[in-house]
């Protein structure tokens, strides 16, 4: 009758491949948006420093 649904432990691997995917994203998307966060105040604190010294 219904034997097209899934055995629990299909299921369960399921939720934890979603977990795992969900932090592996997370953790690589975190890091990218860090270095991109620390190179953009990087340019932000050179472009400072160059307006000082053409200001001087």
């Amino acid at each position: 009758m219904l034997t097209n649904l899934p055995s629990l432990g299909d299921s369960a691997l399921l939720v934890v491949n979603i977990i795992t995917a969900s932090t592996i994203l997370t953790e690589t998307l975190g890091a990218v948006a860090t270095r991109f966060g620390l190179a953009r105040a990087g340019e932000l604190g050179q472009a400072v420093d160059n307006q000082e010294r053409v200001s001087k």
